[in-house]
Formats: structure tokens, C-alpha cells, sequence
């Protein structure tokens, strides 16, 4: 495992992938970003590529028990709901894709220094 370096943990448009990441998994045929709208009355947020072109779309509603999010890509057309678990001791969070396909992300608890997202129902 390569070192830990704050410095090379994210990187910004237009600047090298971290280093570490590209020495354990290579490089990456794409990376993506986010940015969201500070005054807003539901939470969205915009992902773009490398260029700054807008991609996909999150938009979760203003007040909502499950946090349910939908993704939609750049021309509107449905990609993914996304909702959350509530009562757990670690974030869980149920997606549903387009076609069909479901799966669980949760985060292992317990662990201060990394985050370890577990993927579960992708095969």
C-alpha cells in the first residue's frame, strides 16, 4: 500500500489523479467532480468532467425521512434513485439504476482514519 499523503488524496479539474491511487489501481479512463449551489431550498449538485461540462444532475428533496436522491443525466433522462437507510449504526444507502439493478453502499464503522465503503448486490 502506497503512503498516505493529504496532499495527493483529491485532485481538482484539470490536475493529475492521486498518485497513490494510480499506483494501486491505475489510471483512471475518467475521473468526475462535484459542485453544489450554497442557497438553495432542495440539495442539488452538479457532476462534470474534466472540462467542467455537466454530466449528471443529483437533486434530493427539501425534506425527506429517507434522503431520497435522483440522478439524471445532463439531457434529464432518469440514471439512478438513490435513498438512505435511517435507523443504522453506519451510513447505508439503497440505489436503484435505470435498468433495474439494486444494490446496498454502506460504510464499515470503526474506522477513524479511511472511509471503507462496502458494495453489496453488484456481483
Amino acid at each position: 500500500m502506497g503512503t498516505f499523503s493529504k496532499v495527493h488524496r483529491f485532485h481538482k479539474e484539470g490536475e493529475a489523479p492521486n498518485v497513490n491511487n494510480v499506483a494501486a489501481f491505475g489510471q483512471p479512463v475518467s475521473s468526475l467532480y462535484t459542485s453544489s449551489k450554497v442557497f438553495t431550498l432542495h440539495h442539488h449538485i452538479d457532476i462534470t468532467d474534466d472540462t467542467g461540462t455537466v454530466l449528471y444532475e443529483s437533486n434530493s428533496k427539501m425534506i425527506s425521512l429517507h434522503d431520497k436522491t435522483d440522478i439524471t443525466d445532463s439531457s434529464g433522462a432518469f440514471v439512478a434513485h438513490i435513498s438512505r437507510k435511517i435507523l443504522t449504526l453506519h451510513e447505508r444507502h439503497y440505489v436503484t439504476m435505470a435498468d433495474g439493478l439494486m444494490f446496498e453502499l454502506s460504510n464499515e464503522i470503526f474506522h477513524i482514519v479511511r472511509d471503507i465503503t462496502n458494495i453489496e448486490g453488484l456481483g
